[in-house]
């Protein structure tokens, strides 16, 4: 057997460069853990979540487009609580305080998509500034508010404006179609436009809100001032365009 005494062979040199490369690579790595881990907890997070101050101030201002006093008087009359589903869609939910015990408990357990009684939402609006953020009364909540009114407050409800319709009127309303005031068998000099309308047919029944528009002459289009009505409503049959 022979041996070879030669010079010894040396360790292969360290390439530092490839040393650094891995060291950012494994650096990059903790960064996308970081990352995904901070996306599952905000996937986690509730979406049926309490309005805040902000949100809160502007479905008060919707309010006051129905009556000064309206909100005022659903807070001071029952103990409800503004819940919002986050999303592309935000349903704004009514609470009462067993439901809100039940909410708290729950929203971070399950996703909540329907919960109490659905008042409104919140819809994005394109302004000169960028987007701005408002809260638009539903059918449902239309139909809430009115109730109330009738039962809670009676002098805030002989204050606010709604008209009566006629059985054409109360069928053509109902198919979403514009109403003239020809079929409104209620008194209507007091109608002013971007205020809500409670729309009620001949046994004031409840039926939706609108707002008074006009037709302009040669025009299709419908503007805000005028002598026309039109059904709002959060049904697919009908458009939801209400103005503030």
């Amino acid at each position: 057997m022979v041996l070879n005494m030669g010079k010894p062979v040396g360790l292969p040199k360290v390439d530092k460069k490839k040393r650094k490369r891995k060291k950012r690579h494994k650096k990059r790595g903790k960064h996308k853990k970081k990352h995904n881990n901070n996306k599952t907890k905000s996937k986690k997070q509730p979406k049926l979540i309490l309005l805040n101050s902000t949100r809160v101030e502007k479905v008060k201002d919707y309010f006051k487009t129905i009556h000064k006093d309206l909100f005022y008087q659903l807070a001071k009359k029952t103990n409800y609580q503004l819940y919002m589903r986050m999303g592309k869609e935000k349903p704004v939910f009514l609470v009462n305080q067993k439901m809100h015990h039940l909410a708290s408990s729950l929203r971070k357990k399950v996703d909540i998509k329907h919960f109490a009684i659905s008042i409104g939402f919140f819809k994005a609006r394109r302004t000169r500034a960028g987007y701005d953020e408002n809260f638009y009364l539903s059918y449902e909540g239309g139909r809430f508010l009115y109730n109330f009114m009738k039962r809670k407050a009676q002098e805030t409800l002989r204050e606010v404006h709604k008209v009566l319709l006629d059985n054409q009127g109360e069928k053509a309303f109902l198919y979403g179609r514009n109403i003239s005031l020809d079929h409104v068998k209620s008194k209507t000099e007091h109608l002013v436009k971007r205020k809500i309308i409670f729309v009620l047919n001949q046994r004031k029944e409840y039926l939706g809100i609108a707002l008074l528009k006009v037709k302009l002459i040669g025009s299709d289009e419908l503007e805000e001032r005028g002598r026309y009505i039109r059904k709002h409503s959060n049904s697919d049959n009908f458009i939801l365009s209400l103005l503030n």
